[in-house]
């Protein structure tokens, strides 16, 4: 915090989001050191042990979401993983979260990660006629994927396509040689039916203090 404060001298707004966990301490010493709490409810989510056997990854999962995966992969569907339409997905990203409202992942954000190498991973699902039907991103940082965007078309929710997408990131986040698979927040006051889905993983769940800003 010390050296943020020294490097950024004149630059305000600074966001700050450090790793530690939301408890009372945390807030008192961000605040100490001039830090104003923009979140009190910090940010949730919860993670998925990769070090098991994809077997018991699969039977950890709550049987309602597993059973819509089997469903899904009954569906005629075929899943790439690659990254040659990327640029195109964030455009229809950008599309989305103009259209419904959201914040999101910031597109300029994206576009830099992906120019940094092989730390995206990208998953995306066509149906037979090749119609893009939903996708999604996710950062490799360390041992950890993390899920940073995931979008899907009404065709694509029918099929219960979500499932099917973060199954198989999940499985090869793992043949990566990845240990943790972090679901990228599970917040129950903004998107309560997103953190329904990401619960039904059966994730252990953890709480960070969340982001904090200088003016």
């Amino acid at each position: 915090m010390e050296k943020i404060k020294r490097e950024k001298v004149g630059i305000r707004p600074i966001f700050y989001a450090p790793m530690l966990w939301c408890v009372p301490e945390t807030v008192l010493k961000m605040v100490l050191h001039e830090w104003n709490v923009k979140n009190i409810f910090g940010f949730p989510s919860g993670t998925l042990d990769l070090t098991v056997t994809e077997e018991q990854i699969r039977k950890s999962f709550d049987g309602k979401w597993r059973n819509q995966l089997v469903a899904a992969e009954k569906n005629n569907i075929t899943v790439c993983n690659d990254t040659d339409e990327f640029d195109n997905f964030v455009k229809i990203y950008e599309e989305d979260k103009k259209e419904r409202g959201y914040e999101g992942v910031p597109d300029n954000l994206l576009l830099f990660l992906k120019d940094k190498g092989d730390v995206l991973d990208v998953y995306s699902a066509k149906d037979e006629a090749g119609t893009l039907l939903g996708f999604d991103i996710f950062y490799l940082h360390g041992k950890t994927a993390t899920y940073l965007v995931g979008w899907n078309s009404a065709e694509g929710r029918k099929y219960y396509l979500n499932n099917l997408l973060l199954y198989k990131a999940i499985i090869g986040a793992k043949e990566k040689g990845m240990q943790t698979f972090d679901l990228g927040g599970i917040e129950d006051i903004y998107t309560e039916s997103v953190a329904k889905f990401k619960r039904g993983t059966k994730p252990v769940e953890y709480r960070l203090a969340g982001e904090f800003v200088r003016f």
